[in-house]
């Protein structure tokens, strides 16, 4: 459902509380990906290191993404792309 309800949040919707109607039923869909997490994936792990897998699981994205975009940082520095045209 969230990809079908992505264009009639952002497309379709110019009325305040119709937004906020298909935002929240958006909402549903869209973070309903992430339930699976708590109940199923600490369960895969042997109780000595569940918290640690799953906490390196959560987070081991975060870090990733945090590298990429200091490396994109780097890149628009170096190649310029920061400067304003006249």
């Amino acid at each position: 459902m969230a990809p079908l309800l992505t264009p009639a949040l952002f497309l379709l919707t110019r009325d305040l509380h119709l937004l906020l109607i298909i935002a929240a039923i958006f909402g549903c869909f869209a973070s309903g990906q992430f339930t699976w997490m708590s109940a199923w994936l600490p369960e895969l792990f042997p109780t000595r290191v569940r918290a640690t897998a799953v906490g390196f699981i959560f987070n081991g994205p975060r870090f990733v993404a945090a590298i990429g975009t200091l490396i994109l940082g780097t890149l628009i520095v170096k190649l310029g792309a920061t400067k304003m045209p006249a």
